[in-house]
C-alpha cells in the first residue's frame, strides 16, 4: 500500500483555516467507490491533493454490507478511538493533536490506496463567466471564492 505522510498530524485536519494554508476534506461516492479528498490549498506550490480510493468490491471483502464512505470514516473513527483508549490521561484533544501515526497505523487497512500530489487547481478555475459572481481575482484562496 502507498503511504504518505507528513511529518506533522495538521496535514489531516477537517475544513478549516490554518494561517496561510486552507485545508477541506471533500468525500465523493461514485459506482467504483469512495474517494475521500484533502487539499492543502494557498501555499507556494498551489495545491496538494490527498486521497484514498476504497472500491466498493474492496469494501464489500472488510465490511459486507458497507459502503466506501462508511468505511473510510468508521475507519477514522476506529483510529481514534484507539488512541483515546491508550492515552486514557490526555484529555479532550483536537485531532492535531493525536500520534498521528499511530492513528494511520490503524485505519491505513481499511482506506484502500492512498496517494497525493501536488494540483494547479484553485477556487476560481473553470468558472466559465456565464453568470456575475461576487469574486476575488486577484487571490483566489478567499473563502468567498469557494462554491458550497
Amino acid at each position: 500500500m502507498d503511504r504518505i505522510r507528513s511529518k506533522k498530524p495538521s496535514s489531516r485536519p477537517s475544513t478549516e483555516s490554518k494561517g496561510d494554508f486552507l485545508f477541506s476534506t471533500i468525500p465523493i461516492e461514485n459506482n467504483e467507490g469512495s474517494t475521500n479528498i484533502i487539499y492543502n490549498m494557498g501555499h507556494e506550490k498551489n495545491a496538494y491533493w490527498y486521497d484514498s480510493h476504497l472500491s466498493i468490491e474492496e469494501t464489500r471483502k472488510l465490511a459486507p454490507y458497507q459502503n466506501a464512505t462508511g468505511l473510510q470514516v468508521t475507519a477514522g473513527v476506529l483510529g481514534a478511538i484507539v488512541w483515546a483508549i491508550e492515552n486514557p490521561h490526555a484529555g479532550l484533544v483536537e485531532a492535531e493533536d493525536m500520534d498521528h501515526d499511530r492513528v494511520m497505523d490503524i485505519l491505513e487497512p481499511y482506506m484502500g490506496r492512498m496517494y497525493g500530489e501536488y494540483t494547479d487547481w484553485n477556487p476560481l478555475k473553470g468558472r466559465d463567466g456565464l453568470f456575475p459572481e461576487d469574486v476575488d481575482a486577484e487571490d483566489p484562496w478567499q473563502f468567498k471564492n469557494f462554491r458550497y
